[in-house]
């Protein structure tokens, strides 16, 4: 059964550097949030990732300003990577972002942004005290990023870690971190094959798996796949919506 409400954690948009995006405007998300009975979503700015996170965090919040609708719709997530360290008033802007409480979320990108993951301890003690919930897609990390931050997750018990985009081939490698830790997290965007959501739920924690519609090609598969998940519908209803509001609000 299909619940009520989703809030999906995958959204992006913009016209990045390395791929034809799904959504070249912040309206174009918005209408396909609407296509799919998607209420809220968080999202952020191609360029974050591309071209630099000060620039793409800002064109976020331009667009959100400017775009009807948005500001009751869009959760921004903000871009940040131990470069901003160095870089004159970049951690800055970052922590103005998230001390004005326009968004609760940084989104990470180690891979595209040529970083390890543990090269991102500094970055998350500066934005700790702000609690911010920490986005990264399983693509931008390699094996020895997943193991960093099974390692990392721990020294921040007061931040939550949400891996995203997970797909059967990297599945029993997130599956073990999560085993290991009690602040990773793990959306259902990808988790389309047969029992996928009720293992995640049973071998973890229900309250740590969260709603993602990945691609714009899958059509929201995901909703169907935790509509039919041989999971109770209390917890399927957690999963579509509280169960990512619970870290976003500093709740665990």
């Amino acid at each position: 059964m299909k619940s009520n409400y989703y809030l999906n954690i995958n959204g992006k948009y913009g016209m990045g550097a390395y791929a034809q995006p799904d959504y070249p405007t912040l309206t174009d998300l918005l209408e396909s949030m609407d296509r799919l009975g998607i209420w809220q979503t968080v999202a952020y700015h191609l360029n974050a990732r591309d071209l630099h996170p000060v620039f793409g965090n800002r064109f976020l919040l331009e667009d959100i300003e400017k775009t009807p609708g948005a500001k009751e719709r869009i959760i921004p997530a903000f871009c940040a990577n131990p470069a901003m360290l160095v870089g004159k008033g970049e951690m800055e802007s970052l922590e103005k972002c998230l001390s004005e409480g326009v968004g609760g979320c940084v989104i990470i990108f180690p891979v595209t942004n040529r970083f390890r993951m543990v090269e991102y301890r500094p970055v998350f003690e500066r934005i700790r005290k702000y609690k911010p919930v920490i986005m990264v897609d399983v693509t931008e990390m390699t094996a020895n990023d997943v193991e960093d931050l099974a390692n990392l997750a721990p020294d921040f018990p007061d931040l939550n870690f949400v891996v995203k985009e997970v797909m059967w081939w990297q599945y029993s490698r997130i599956l073990d971190i999560m085993r290991r830790t009690k602040n990773i997290y793990c959306d259902i965007s990808w988790l389309h094959t047969r029992d996928a959501i009720k293992i995640l739920c049973d071998e973890t924690d229900y309250s740590r798996v969260v709603f993602g519609a990945g691609f714009r090609s899958h059509c929201a598969a995901a909703i169907g796949g935790l509509a039919w998940a041989n999971i109770p519908q209390e917890q399927k209803d957690l999963i579509a919506w509280d169960n990512f509001v619970a870290p976003l609000s500093g709740k665990t």
